[in-house]
């Protein structure tokens, strides 16, 4: 697919209303390469930063962290590397910072444009989702979650409870087949990783019973793979592990308005 003006508008972690749309093609072409080397140099350096956290060894951090800074300045993501920076000065004052809180908006963004780049859907602004089911046939909630760390589930319950959303959570997709019987959602959250049945599998196993709610998936990862895998499979958007709810609810009321 090619990637058009107004999808890239859409991503909120670029700042590009006033660049983008006076770009010539050529500049635009560029751009895209430019937006294409960041979701593969990012990918590197989240490698890195994985391997630092497993050997708790952090020496490298602020080398990896300021890596990742030009970076976000070459496709004019001001907000991010406005934050980003705040967490390379606390390292410089040796003020110990959560690497997971600092790395997780990073994650949500190379996502966002990879969605951007390689998502076939062309509708950058949809319509609010309403299901067409029977009355007495099924009882229409807004949320079905799908996630087997009871502690993730635990919060993103109460987001979604706060905000007002009739939500159902369960800890694996042999549950979540059992509760779409009974009840019709009109939008899933599924975990990718989940063990004996994974978020892809369970996408297509929830297709085959003929539910069409579209799909959110959850992940900690933004590798390639990963995203394209899930594209395919169906996925409309992706929430970034750890959530927080600046991130969830605008994600949910994009789709369910």
């Amino acid at each position: 697919m090619i990637t058009t003006k107004e999808q890239l508008l859409q991503i909120t972690g670029l700042n590009l209303e006033e660049i983008v749309p006076t770009m010539e093609e050529e500049q635009f072409n560029l751009y895209l390469e430019k937006l294409n080397n960041f979701v593969k140099k990012y990918a590197e350096q989240e490698i890195l930063i994985n391997e630092l956290k497993e050997s708790k060894n952090y020496d490298l951090l602020p080398s990896i962290l300021n890596n990742i800074l030009d970076l976000l300045k070459e496709i004019h993501a001001d907000e991010q590397a406005k934050n980003l920076q705040a967490e390379i000065d606390k390292l410089k004052n040796n003020i110990v910072i959560d690497l997971p809180m600092a790395t997780s908006p990073l994650l949500t963004l190379t996502i966002d444009i990879q969605m951007a780049l390689y998502s076939k859907n062309e509708d950058s602004t949809p319509e609010p989702i309403v299901p067409e089911v029977e009355q007495n046939e099924k009882t229409l909630i807004d949320i079905l979650a799908v996630d087997d760390t009871a502690f993730f589930l635990q919060s993103l319950k109460s987001i979604l409870h706060d905000a007002g959303y009739k939500v159902i959570c369960v800890k694996c997709g042999q549950e979540a087949l059992n509760v779409l019987n009974d009840f019709a959602p009109r939008i899933l959250l599924l975990d990718i990783i989940m063990p004996e049945m994974d978020g892809y599998e369970l996408a297509r196993r929830i297709k085959e019973k003929g539910e069409t709610a579209p799909i959110i998936f959850l992940t900690g990862n933004s590798k390639r793979e990963y995203v394209l895998k899930a594209i395919e499979a169906g996925g409309i958007d992706f929430i970034v592990k750890p959530i927080n709810r600046t991130d969830v609810l605008p994600r949910i009321k994009k789709y369910l308005g």
